[in-house]
């Protein structure tokens, strides 16, 4: 929808109803990403309902892309380890995807207050040691530096054999983890979150299909979590899968 061709940077804007699965295939986005990214473009791809309910938090990241953010230094940052409440408030005021459980949370605080945070959770589906579960600053500012000093510091003081982590290809092409040294495993499958109106979606793992009986008014068993999802009224959208490192 919008190309700007002197920073190589496009934008599209899915609505949710006509990019949903009843239009649009399981691999529409990611392999429109991976066509833009053919001809050196990063393709940022904005859900209509991150637009309607998350519209600030949008903005700061379409800012950071265009390097119009305000700059911290993080040498004038004091890093603390936090509490899960500071950690997800903070990632619910700043961060696209919300809060999550992390059991390992720093934060960087400039003149008191907390400015960039990094959670960390032992690894959910790898076999690997520990999970980089989020990295967030605080809305219209870039930490210089930030990533660097949280990431070091979670590495000096828990001695971890082995980190992984997840860049979204929706909203970005990984570079933070090139900044921190890990390497690049693969592309995963586009997963998917159902929706029912413009405003909200809702994580696949809500509607697994043994759930299913109490969260529907109807139900099949014959039927696929999709299919019975459909007769309820819900559909999904699919992203353009992850970035593994």
């Amino acid at each position: 929808d919008i190309l700007l061709p002197e920073l190589n940077l496009a934008f599209e804007f899915n609505g949710l109803y006509f990019h949903s699965d009843k239009f649009k295939s399981k691999n529409y986005h990611r392999d429109k990403t991976d066509a833009a990214a053919s001809l050196g473009i990063q393709l940022i791809h904005v859900n209509e309902d991150e637009w309607l309910v998350k519209q600030n938090i949008v903005k700061s990241r379409i800012l950071y892309l265009l390097n119009k953010c305000s700059k911290i230094y993080a040498r004038r940052c004091t890093l603390k380890n936090i509490t899960s409440k500071e950690f997800n408030t903070f990632l619910t005021e700043n961060h696209i995807q919300g809060s999550y459980n992390s059991s390992i949370r720093l934060g960087l605080f400039f003149n008191g207050e907390l400015v960039s945070v990094m959670g960390f959770a032992k690894s959910r589906y790898t076999d690997t040691e520990w999970e980089l579960t989020r990295f967030c600053n605080k809305l219209n500012n870039t930490i210089v530096g930030g990533a660097q000093k949280l990431f070091k510091h979670f590495v000096r003081n828990y001695s971890p054999n082995s980190i992984v982590s997840y860049a979204d290809r929706r909203w970005s092409n990984g570079n933070l983890y090139n900044v921190l040294d890990f390497n690049f495993s693969h592309n995963s499958q586009p997963n998917y979150r159902y929706f029912k109106s413009k405003y909200k979606t809702y994580s696949r793992i809500s509607f697994q299909k043994h759930k299913l009986p109490n969260l529907l008014d109807t139900f099949d068993p014959k039927l696929s979590e999709a299919s019975n999802m459909k007769n309820n009224g819900y559909y999904r959208i699919f992203d353009s899968g992850n970035k593994v490192f």
